[in-house]
């Protein structure tokens, strides 16, 4: 047990009993450090929320699924993680990294892609609809941005991790800096 004096709970857990884990224990911080709006913001009756997705199984195993600010929320109501997404689409062997996100009421990606793969760019969409065929037709991917590179943007600069409110930016920068 990673924290063998702390207990968990699933906040408010929907019909699969995934929801966001909460935990409290001794061994739990009490706060932000001189940040009582942050503290304040995290806690609840002596629960901290953690921010991560995930479910207790029966044998009180806890599974993080996802983050709670990577979610992709669609229309419907339905909030799919981010992290699903991407670790499907990592299933593609010349995808190097990748980034879902919401886009018009569909799940979007965006990937870079190995240039040492000379047909890549060319068979991504391929890919991508046989992944489909075999995903829920709620994390169906419908629109596909592919760059082609290392994913660290341009010329194995450091890559950052920003919001999906970023997208824009981040295609912007990608395409001028080719």
């Amino acid at each position: 047990y990673a924290f063998p004096k702390a207990k968990f709970m699933i906040h408010d857990p929907d019909e699969k009993g995934v929801g966001e884990v909460w935990i409290k224990g001794e061994n739990v911080t009490k706060g932000y450090y001189k940040d009582e709006e942050a503290t304040a913001a995290s806690f609840e009756d002596g629960w901290f929320k953690t921010g991560d997705i995930g479910n207790i199984d029966s044998n009180g195993i806890l599974y993080i699924t996802g983050r709670i600010k990577n979610l992709i929320i669609l229309s419907n109501g339905e909030n799919i993680p981010a992290e699903s997404i991407e670790n499907t689409v990592y299933s593609i062997p010349y995808v190097k990294e990748v980034t879902a996100y919401e886009k018009n009421n569909r799940i979007a990606v965006e990937v870079f892609l190995d240039e040492s793969v000379t047909d890549a760019a060319d068979k991504i969409e391929s890919d991508i609809d046989k992944l489909n065929r075999s995903l829920p037709q709620n994390k169906n991917i419908g629109e596909i941005f592919a760059l082609p590179g290392n994913g660290g943007m341009a010329n194995d600069a450091t890559c950052v991790a920003i919001g999906a409110k970023d997208i824009d930016k981040i295609v912007e920068f990608a395409t001028e800096n080719k």
